[in-house]
């Protein structure tokens, strides 16, 4: 978990070289040997990022240069998802958020003692209301983060690969290509699909005059297919391809 918080951070950051190739290799493996300061800047960057964090996780789990980085990235991508890291997160951040003054009062050069010690006492009460009633509202902001920013954020992300992979134009194409398919007899064969499939599709093979032709060839092709016992045993269209 320390080590995926680290990573993830250092890459929200820009502390990181996430860049294909030389410049990649060893980046999160160096990361990991890294001590890490959990500064609220860092956690709030971090949170601010996770999107973009996630995104460049994905892409060097696919396209890292090295199968160590590939299996780096795929661990830390798997601790980034999961809600005990997001919980953790948002626990630490309102933890550090908390004590934040106190730490910076600490790395003060001329420490004043008597705000020191205020700070010591109103930081322990602080902590311990949220230990006391702070579940409610951090668990309803967890639940909500969760929800919206990676729940909905991944079902939304795989909703547009379908869609730019299987847009209206994909499935058409998918759709009239099965009047060729030449299983159980060429029971699906249609000759208005075929045509529309080659008008739209495909209209850079043909002459002007194959077009004009194609209609009543397939007319007279749907005619024949009973008279060719062959056909009716044809698994799929590139069986279809080998018989002729």
């Amino acid at each position: 978990m320390a080590q995926a918080i680290e990573v993830a951070t250092k890459i929200a950051n820009g502390e990181l070289e996430t860049g294909r190739g030389l410049n990649q290799i060893g980046t999160l493996k160096q990361a990991r040997d890294t001590h890490w300061s959990s500064h609220l800047d860092s956690i709030s960057s971090l949170l601010k990022m996770f999107n973009a964090t996630w995104v460049v996780l994905s892409n060097i789990a696919v396209d890292g240069g090295s199968y160590s980085q590939r299996g780096d990235a795929n661990f830390v991508l798997n601790q980034l998802l999961s809600f005990k890291f997001v919980f953790t997160l948002h626990l630490m951040k309102d933890i550090v958020e908390i004590t934040h003054l106190f730490c910076i009062a600490l790395q003060r050069k001329s420490q004043d003692i008597l705000n020191a010690k205020y700070l010591v006492s109103s930081t322990t009460k602080l902590l311990k209301n949220f230990r006391d009633s702070g579940w409610d509202d951090f668990l309803i902001s967890v639940e909500h983060y969760y929800r919206m920013d990676i729940f909905l954020a991944t079902i939304d992300y795989q909703l547009q690969e379908l869609h730019s992979r299987f847009n209206d134009h994909t499935v058409e194409l998918f759709v009239l290509s099965t009047a060729l398919d030449p299983r159980n007899g060429f029971m699906l064969f249609k000759i208005d699909d075929i045509c529309k499939l080659a008008e739209k599709f495909y209209l850079n093979d043909f002459m002007e005059q194959e077009l004009v032709r194609l209609r009543i060839e397939l007319q007279h092709f749907e005619l024949d297919i009973p008279n060719h016992h062959e056909l009716q045993e044809l698994s799929g269209i590139m069986s279809y391809v080998k018989t002729w």
